[in-house]
């Protein structure tokens, strides 16, 4: 035991002093979009009735010098500002094609051989500068000061107050135009054209197998960077150009998501590009050096094939086939989220129940309505330990008032049974009745007066148990202003544990029935000789030794100390704590991760009242065991078990045991800070990456060619494909930890969830002062608030 403590002692001592920055800005993406009717969810803006005729694309300009994009459509050309107005410029026609970038467009209308080509300069109004007619136009591009590049099946021709000028021979596919310097791709050439430089490079052909420092040709795109001189070329792969002519092809050796980026746009320094499987954003420079973001399906694009994209910095306006979005960049902070997902709660809340809600259109809030489900009190219970944390650091009777409303609704599936302390999974009213008991599960009739005419779903699984009592114990700890509040929820967990520990069926939680529950066993019997309950040996053991010690913090009564003495010694309950983790792939369930984390918090916020009234050390087998389970699982960058972790590391460092003369040498190898490092930036990237929006939009990651797929077997034998690295959480569809984060693909597009498992580990984060960058005084106070025992002590 002391080799595996020592080693555990080395892993959490790397906790203290973690430092995430929860106030300072960051970047996140958030989707406008405009549709035709009956092209995306009913919430959606609706496009403008003239572009709905078919978009042609969408480019960079300036209105009034204003930034934002041109759109185009067959017929009408509007401009989209960053203030997501639309604003019709009165240019119409019937046109093949749009160039733009500053103040000026160039609209293309063709004949089977020819094209007229109208130059516009929009400042209050859009007016005609120029028209041309030339051969058959296959790409176009304009500069800030008008002059237009016109590439054609045969030649490139440089426009000048509408006189043509022929630049180069060839079948050309794609050009840009930036302050007099040309880029122009050509069938076997790439052409670089300015008052000091003619040059070209070839185009690899891959019908011949001839190589050029390009991607095969036709090249679908140009894009380049006014302020950077940056060169961008679209292809089976991205192709960058440094402002030296260097070519550099990016594709999976850079890490780059999908292939067929066939339009481009890049400005600032910021690259975009896209095509039939979304967008991708990076950032000019060398290959090591790149970072990518990969957006795509309705969290962020509009449906259909990606037209063209508008880069405006790391804001971006892309048009669609069904559709127009704009991806613009906004400075959040990991407070200012929190306080976004406030907003998602009234229409979540059923009965003072958190569970999400499902909706009967597609993506459309507006329809989405709560539902029952068979943990209706573990989800809740989320929200109760997040409102109860931030209610400890705000005081804000807002925030109080809230807070009780969920656990009102908590204590009701407790009251609805009839039974003490037996919680039901959920509950329904008379006119819910039908729908619920449709849904499956075994369902009761309430016979507790004033709840006449209500069902309650019964044989409650220990995932039940777990929430309620993280949620009370978090309760007591950080939100009881009085004794009375704290007698309040030492009476609830009081009667639970009765349920539990009493005779006839000793440590199993009894229904309504009078027998144990299915999955409500926590028994040496059932724990060490029955094979069903093998992989929920070590998981039960640390549950109900966890709220043995709840227990007894609470309510002062040594019975409850006793029963974990005889658990933990005559029935080896803490050392079967050391290996409940699961590793083995057909098993390993996601699910009990989270059933292992709560109570983890749940034993190390109570074991300090206990540990000078108990013969034998209450923190060895614990740190051992989270040792060992954090080292699984921190691979996840998991911000709810990394900030569960902190906070139960900073429990212990505040121990009688741990300011002992006997880890006098412990403490003096605690220096490791690559693992405070690392565990930092989990936490941090995991909540900026939560994405803004809940619903669980359909996702697909597994064709991507930066992910590494894990063919490894799957629990239940499952064949869902699965990565090894944990992609950003706005990348995928997971948006609970009782689910897989390798999870590659799904999503339906009709659930939104709860927010819990974001407001969790950020108040968390809070409470123990994992933030820094908050004002000193702000802080301070914060420390003292979150680390007071019960009965004002603190912990310091």
């Amino acid at each position: 035991w002391l080799k595996i403590f020592d080693k555990a002692i080395l892993m959490l001592a790397g906790f203290v002093g973690v430092c995430i920055a929860g106030g300072v800005p960051y970047t996140e993406h958030v989707a406008a979009r405009w549709v035709a009717p009956g092209s995306g969810p009913a919430d959606w803006q609706l496009l403008p009735e003239s572009l709905r005729s078919g978009l042609l694309g969408v480019a960079p300009g300036a209105l009034n010098s204003k930034p934002g994009a041109y759109v185009a459509s067959t017929g009408a050309v509007w401009f989209l500002g960053e203030d997501l107005s639309l604003t019709d410029l009165n240019i119409s026609g019937r046109f093949e094609m749009m160039c733009a970038k500053g103040e000026y467009i160039a609209t293309v209308s063709s004949t089977e051989n020819t094209s007229r080509v109208s130059l516009h300069r929009c400042q209050a109004r859009c007016t005609v500068v120029a028209t041309l007619a030339t051969q058959k136009v296959k790409t176009c591009a304009v500069d800030s000061s008008g002059d237009l590049v016109l590439g054609t099946n045969a030649e490139l021709l440089s426009v000048q107050d509408g006189h043509p000028t022929r630049l180069a021979i060839g079948n050309f596919s794609a050009v840009d135009i930036t302050s007099g310097r040309i880029v122009a791709a050509a069938t076997d050439k790439l052409h670089f054209l300015s008052s000091t430089e003619r040059r070209w490079e070839w185009v690899s052909k891959a019908s011949t197998g001839q190589g050029g420092p390009t991607d095969p040709g036709p090249l679908p795109s140009i894009s380049m960077d006014s302020e950077t001189g940056w060169v961008v070329l679209g292809g089976a792969e991205l192709s960058l150009v440094d402002p030296a002519g260097s070519v550099r092809r990016l594709g999976p050796r850079a890490r780059q998501p999908v292939n067929s980026t066939v339009v481009v746009s890049t400005f600032g320094g910021f690259v975009w590009a896209g095509g039939p499987e979304g967008v991708v954003l990076t950032q000019q420079g060398s290959a090591a050096e790149l970072n990518w973001r990969y957006f795509a399906g309705p969290r962020y694009l509009t449906p259909g094939t990606v037209l063209s994209i508008a880069a405006i910095g790391r804001s971006a306006v892309i048009a669609t086939s069904r559709g127009l979005c704009f991806l613009r960049s906004e400075q959040w902070t990991l407070e200012k989220k929190a306080a976004h997902y406030i907003d998602v709660l009234p229409r979540q809340d059923r009965h003072g129940l958190l569970n999400g809600c499902r909706m009967t259109k597609f993506g459309d809030l507006r329809t989405c309505v709560p539902q029952t489900s068979d943990n209706d009190g573990l989800w809740t219970s989320l929200s109760v330990a997040s409102l109860a944390l931030e209610y400890n650091i705000t005081r804000s009777s807002t925030v109080k008032e809230r807070l009780n409303r969920y656990l009102q609704g908590m204590r009701n599936l407790l009251g609805i049974t009839g039974v003490p302390g037996l919680p039901a999974r959920s509950l329904c009213s008379s006119a819910e009745a039908p729908v619920c008991v449709a849904g499956g599960g075994i369902w009761h009739n309430s016979t507790v007066p004033g709840w006449e005419g209500w069902i309650w779903k019964g044989d409650t699984s220990s995932d039940e148990i777990v929430g309620h009592m993280f949620a009370y114990n978090a309760v007591h700890d950080f939100a009881s202003d009085t004794n009375v509040e704290r007698e309040e929820m030492a009476q609830i967990v009081d009667a639970v544990l009765s349920n539990i520990v009493s005779e006839p069926f000793p440590f199993s939680l009894v229904d309504i029935t009078g027998a144990p529950t299915t999955w409500g066993r926590w028994d040496p019997e059932t724990l060490n000789e029955n094979r069903n309950f093998s992989d929920g040996r070590g998981l039960n053991s640390l549950q109900i030794l966890s709220w043995l010690l709840l227990g007894h913090k609470v309510t002062g009564k040594d019975s409850y100390l006793k029963l974990y003495s005889a658990l933990s010694k005559r029935h080896g309950y803490a050392a079967n704590m050391l290996n409940l983790k699961i590793e083995w792939p057909e098993d390993d369930n996601f699910s009990d991760d989270e059933l292992t984390f709560l109570p983890y918090f749940t034993y190390f916020s109570s074991a300090g009242a206990a540990e000078a009234r108990l013969d034998f050390d209450v923190w060895r087998p614990a740190l051992a065991s989270i040792q060992r389970t954090f080292s699984i699982v921190a691979d996840e960058r998991s911000a709810l078990w990394g900030s569960i972790a902190l906070s139960c590391w900073d429990y212990f460092s505040r121990s009688a045991m741990h300011v002992s003369s006997a880890f006098a040498i412990a403490r003096g190898t605690m220096q490791l800070p690559e693992k405070r490092e690392l565990i930092s930036q989990a936490i941090q990237w995991n909540l900026e990456t939560w994405p803004l929006s809940l619903v669980d939009w359909p996702v697909k990651n597994s064709f991507r060619q930066d992910v590494r797929l894990n063919h490894e077997s799957q629990r239940n034998h499952g064949s869902t494909p699965i990565s090894f690295d944990v992609l950003p959480a706005n990348e995928r569809s997971q948006f609970r930890w009782n689910d897989d984060p390798h999870r590659l693909d799904g999503g339906s597009g009709v659930v939104e969830t709860d927010p819990g498992a974001f407001t969790l580990p950020y108040w968390l984060s809070r409470a123990f002062g994992l933030f820094v960058d908050f004002p000193a005084a702000l802080n301070t106070q914060e420390r003292d608030r979150a680390r007071r025992f019960p009965g004002g002590q603190t912990m310091v």
